[in-house]
């Protein structure tokens, strides 16, 4: 009930901010697969208020839906299908499906601009949209964007390829990222060297031929005005159907937005009544309808379904692989249900077939035991979403891929229906149906952590990352399914044996098959105890090879999710032989399930994802500023260590502390700061305040070496090593390193030292990074990020207006702190571990166990960079305890101060009193106003005391020759003055908790900064226009005035 009350909350937040707009979607492929997915997207976009007019092939035809127009292209269907063989029949040759299927989707889209209704819309210049929403299968669509002065979002039914990652300036390394339409399992040299090959010859074709093939049939329609590499530029995000789960980790920007990971589909219909024809082989019923879901509901042993989609016809399928199929099915103890298109002759008595099935209803009845599929994407993602365990047996385009995907997560097997055999068949069936080995949920686990980084888009710097990098991201987005038609429904309870769904997906007909591959299937489902529902729509002849099946099924192969069949080879004791192991072996059930478990568990659903960012570009008018959730866990013992001794360093953290606390977790911190919050029960503090004043007595060295960022960075490394060595001595401490009845289940830790990750090994459990800053090269570099110096510079560096000067000196940084690091900053933090734990505590090994890093970054604020989902950005909001109200301060009486009738003045009275508004001047808790020259103090007092503004400065000591509209205090709730009404602008030392809430509180900075990322955190807010800084050490007091009223009077920078 909570959860839903958010999520209430949340739309009525989100429909506040964004007015109804007018959307135009444009999806050409005349697909089910391509259509299905976004389906709920449409709907849910028209009912928060959108006018929205949607290009489809299959529409929703809901008339409640009233505020979506749906221009049906359903007659490009025929088009397509028409022109499938050809693709099919060159199945060997990689470019020339690419060529084939290029030209055939440009030609459907040619005709579908030709409606009458789309001719208005590029013709009449009354028809307006707000929004254009298009499939990136072509580009041509985005010409749209243009004739309406509008942004545009791209969407992707599949991964993205290598060539749009290009096109948005991520890494596309062939070897590293190889493109999704080739098999990146287990990469071989010859496997390294097809990428290679690959992509030089893909990019080649692009230019050459896909480019001005699609340029001379937009200046058709639209003009000559009209140029293809213009008008790809305009894209304002990306949202592509996969996750980090099925899919490969690569590092992507925040334009790039994965929104897999759960099934998006509107309900599906409840299953029918079908024709089932009484013929050889298969049981002679009493009368003509027979309620399918009966005899599913019936299969003792459970059903096997069968379903090459919508594009691939049965009676295409060659005839030797029709007979392996139905050899093989005749011999299995399961009911096989075949999504198959005519009648089927010869069918076993075992096999029961349907010209059409809702797909994801049979995937859920509880007696299925295999989904054999073509691999096609929709059908991969509804197995996974229904827990079903999956033979691929793909085809064409990215199906063998797709199916290779979960064969290598160990989710699925595969058959190459070229070369399937009976016996082989069937052994593979039975394996994934009786193994329960097959899914080893903990090595997923493994091979997808995650960091959080803070930082946000805004004010940081915006910089590529990968999916490991996660953004405080994807789930499969899908309507609810609507239940099985009562008739099919009945026919698979009754299926005593259970049942075998079989379908070739929408676009491939079963009339289609070879005869050999038919009769296969035929024999095979014969001999199966199962019943058999075959998705039926045309007369079947065999199966072909089309599009990306072959990947998709291979995809889900490669994850132990699925098998796959050839079946152009198929026979029917190696069909049969599939089919029983993937029923009996119970691995690939679990497998499927522990991959699903995995790819739901996300903070937002696909759908959510995508209507967020939808709405988010039309609030913003596209996203020129990103250019180049929460889940409830069992109860644990975590176990925080932050060993900075500083506010600005603890005060980020301590809501997180407090939430896990609240949410059950047994929560012990080593903080410097701690919240003392008696109601915080599952809460244990360890003060470790004593270290402040040990960093404190080290600040004077490292301000006297501030022109020197090495020495800087040395002198602030040790005493960071040095604080945290005397905090290990503390007896709480130490009895986590001795008692061996001590344990934790998670270790958090802040990553500025690597020293904390000890604990992780003493304790055998994972930990996660935590930043309150955006995260160093270095950690880019450990967990396999790019780094390349003059494209992403340190962040300790100046990176704005990137001089040949200024490049040079990054690259030299980065050479030289890499060697501090390895040979001076490791072995200074292994020498405080052997100290307090033994030698066998190895910084490097520790380094690749680290499970998530949370940094304090987003991509506004800070640089956009290609990160892994094992990195995630926790930036872009403010996290902190609510602050404490103003308190009454004590106002010491000395010469040139006003003389207060009273010792007690309240500061707030103060400040609502100060009628030409007030600054606040503070330089944090690690910089004491007794420490700044001399010189500096004088021209700020002087400065201040010629301004009309009372000035509120957080001063540690009494501060002589005050002038009088100056206050001071030793303490102050800096939030709450930062939201004062009557504040004018904050001069701040610019550490990046001070910034953080100046942007929260939309306050005017004024940069002063001493040590050691503060020039450069304040460089970043100078960079984006939301403030000016000053030099401490060259400071002029005409200069300082003249820059703080700037800052106070130009509403640019207010």
């Amino acid at each position: 009930m909570k959860k839903i009350v958010v999520i209430l909350v949340l739309i009525f937040v989100i429909i506040s901010l964004c007015d109804s707009a007018r959307i135009l979607g444009i999806i050409p492929t005349p697909s089910y697969s391509h259509q299905a997915v976004f389906q709920p997207f449409w709907k849910e976009l028209s009912l928060r208020g959108h006018q929205v007019t949607v290009l489809t092939s299959h529409p929703i035809n809901d008339a409640t839906l009233t505020n979506l127009t749906e221009i049906d292209t359903s007659f490009s269907f025929k088009l397509l299908t028409d022109n499938l063989v050809d693709v099919l029949n060159n199945s060997g040759n990689a470019l020339k499906v690419i060529d084939l299927s290029v030209k055939l989707f440009c030609n459907v889209f040619d005709k579908q601009l030709e409606l009458p209704q789309v001719k208005r819309f590029i013709n009449d210049p009354s028809v307006q949209f707000d929004l254009v929403i298009f499939e990136y299968t072509l580009s041509v669509p985005m010409a749209f964007s243009k004739k309406f002065n509008c942004p545009s979002i791209a969407i992707l039914p599949t991964d993205s390829p290598n060539i749009l990652h290009k096109l948005f300036g991520h890494p596309t390394h062939p070897v590293l990222y190889p493109d999704s339409i080739l098999d990146s399992s287990n990469l071989t040299l010859v496997k390294r060297v097809i990428a290679v090959l690959f992509n030089v010859i893909f990019e080649l074709y692009i230019k050459w031929s896909f480019m001005p093939y699609q340029e001379s049939m937009m200046q058709k329609h639209f003009g000559s005005n009209y140029n293809l590499n213009e008008i790809e530029k305009r894209a304002s995000l990306v949202f592509i159907n996969s996750d980090p789960i099925f899919y490969p980790i690569r590092p992507i920007t925040p334009m790039m937005i994965p929104i897999g990971g759960q099934l998006m589909r509107l309900p599906p219909k409840p299953l029918e009544k079908v024709n089932i024809t009484v013929v050889c082989y298969i049981i002679v019923y009493n009368h003509k309808f027979q309620y399918i879901k009966q005899k599913l509901d019936n299969a003792q042993e459970g059903f096997i379904y069968f379903s090459l989609g919508s594009n691939i016809d049965g009676k295409d399928m060659p005839e030797k692989t029709l007979k392996v199929i139905l050899e093989t099915f005749k011999e299995l103890p399961y009911t096989v249900l075949w999504k198959y298109e005519l009648d089927l002759p010869n069918k076993p008595d075992n096999v029961v077939t349907s010209k059409w099935l809702s797909q994801l209803e049979v995937l859920k009845h509880p007696n299925i035991k295999l989904f054999i599929t073509h691999g096609g994407g929709q059908s991969v993602d509804e197995a996974v979403s229904a827990r079903v365990q999956i033979l691929g047996m793909p085809f064409c385009t990215d199906q063998p891929f797709t199916v290779d995907r979960m064969v290598t997560r160990g989710a699925a097997l595969s058959v190459d229906h070229k070369t399937l055999e009976k016996e082989n068949f069937k052994a593979i069936i039975l394996e994934l149906i009786n193994n329960p080995t097959n899914y080893n949920l903990n090595e997923i686990k493994k091979s997808a952590s995650l960091v959080f980084i803070n930082s946000d888009p805004i004010f940081y710097s915006i910089r590529p990352i990968t999916p490991m990098m996660i953004p405080i991201g994807g789930q499969l987005m899908r309507l609810p399914p609507k239940p099985l038609e009562e008739n099919i429904k009945q026919k698979l309870d009754n299926a005593q044996e259970a049942f075998i769904y079989f379908s070739l997906g929408s676009n491939i007909d079963g009339k289609d098959m070879p005869k050999k591959t038919l009769k296969v299937i035929l024999e095979t489902f014969k001999e199966l105890p199962y019943t058999v529902l075959w998705k039926y729509e045309v007369p079947i002849l065999g199966i072909p090879f089309c599009t990306d099946q072959p990947f998709t099924v291979n995809r889900m192969v490669t994850r132990g999710a699925a098998l796959s069949v050839d079946y152009k080879t198929l026979e029917k004791e190696n069909f049969k032989a599939i089919i029983l192991e993937l029923i009996n072996n119970p691995t690939y059930r679990k497998r499927i399930t522990k991959l699903a478990d995995l790819a739901e568990d996300q903070p937002m659903t696909g759908l959510e994802r995508a209507v967020w960012w939808t709405e988010y570009v039309l609030r913003h008018n596209g996203t020129k500023h990103l250019k180049n959730p929460i889940f409830d866990m069992p109860c644990a013992r975590i176990l925080g260590i932050i060993p900075t001794p500083s506010y600005s360093h603890q005060a980020l953290f301590q809501p997180f502390w407090k939430e896990l606390s609240l949410r059950g977790h047994q929560v012990t911190v080593l903080t410097s700061h701690p919240i003392n919050d008696a109601t915080l029960t599952n809460l244990t503090e360890i003060d470790t305040s004593f270290s402040f004043k040990l960093l404190n007595d080290n600040t004077l060295n490292v301000l006297n070496n501030t022109e020197n960022v090495l020495d800087v960075i040395d002198f602030t490394a040790k005493a960071f090593c040095n604080v945290f060595d005397k905090q290990l001595e503390l007896p709480q401490v130490k009895r986590f390193i001795n008692d061996p009845s001590v344990q934790f289940d998670l270790v958090i830790f802040e990553y500025i030292l690597s020293a904390p990750m000890a604990f992780s090994k003493k304790f055998n459990c994972p930990s996660i990074g935590v930043l309150p800053m955006d995260s160093l090269n270095i950690h880019h570099k450990i967990l396999g990020h790019p780094t390349h110096s003059v494209l992403y510079p340190d962040p300790l560096l100046d990176n704005s207006h990137l001089t040949l000067k200024k490049r040079v000196i990054a690259v030299i940084f980065d050479f030289f702190f890499e060697l501090y690091f390895q040979w001076r900053f490791i072995p200074f933090q292994e020498s405080v571990l052997q100290k307090h734990f033994d030698d066998n505590y190895n910084l490097k090994e520790m380094s690749k166990n680290i499970s998530l890093i949370m940094v304090n970054s987003d991509p506004i604020f800070f640089t956009i960079r290609p990160i892994t989902p094992m990195m995630i950005p926790i930036g872009g909001q403010l996290m902190r305890l609510p602050p404490k109200p103003l308190e009454k301060v004590h106002i010491t009486v000395v010469c040139y101060i006003i003389v207060y009738n009273h010792k007690f003045q309240n500061i707030k009275q103060k400040l609502d009193n100060a009628q030409e508004g007030f600054i606040y001047f503070s330089l944090g808790s690690n910089i004491n106003g007794k420490d700044m020259p001399e010189k500096t103090s004088k021209v700020i007092l002087e400065t201040f005391k010629e301004l009309p503004y009372t000035v509120l400065w957080k001063y540690e000591l009494d501060l002589p020759n005050k002038p009088d509209n100056v206050v001071t205090s030793k303490w102050l709730s800096q939030l709450e003055v930062l939201k004062h009404p009557n504040i004018k602008l904050f001069i701040t030392h610019g550490g990046g908790q001070s910034v953080d809430e100046a942007v929260s509180a939309r306050v005017p900075i004024l940069g002063m900064p001493f040590f050691p990322d503060q020039p450069f955190t304040v460089n970043r807010m100078v960079t984006r226009g939301a403030a000016l800084s000053v030099d401490y050490k060259t400071l002029e007091k005409e200069n300082f005035k003249a820059i703080i009223l700037e800052l106070i009077n130009n509403p640019m920078l207010v």
